[in-house]
């Protein structure tokens, strides 16, 4: 699957989503778990919000400039993806 990329401003609110498919069919896996690196190394964990059945999300807070990146990771139907997030500088 190839790397998404996403840009924001620092300060920024961003929706971070995915969803899960088994056989073309929206699935709810196990578990879910969101993982994101901010800039400085730091690693959070966080559970999503499940939107719907296979669709889940959460909404995080581009505190800082840099590169940001999120990890998806399902278990049950065993699935990860990864996602950075570029954050500018702000000018105010």
């Amino acid at each position: 699957m190839p790397l998404k990329l996403f840009e924001a401003d620092e300060g920024a609110t961003v929706r971070v989503h995915d969803t899960v498919y088994v056989e073309d069919v929206l699935t709810d896996p196990a578990t879910v778990t969101f993982k994101y690196r901010t800039p400085e190394g730091v690693t959070v964990s966080v559970t999503p919000v499940r939107q719907s059945t296979g669709t889940y999300y959460w909404d995080m807070v581009l505190t800082e400039p840099g590169v940001w990146w999120v990890r998806y990771e399902s278990t049950g139907n065993e699935g990860a993806e990864e996602q950075a997030l570029i954050c500018k500088r702000s000018q105010f």
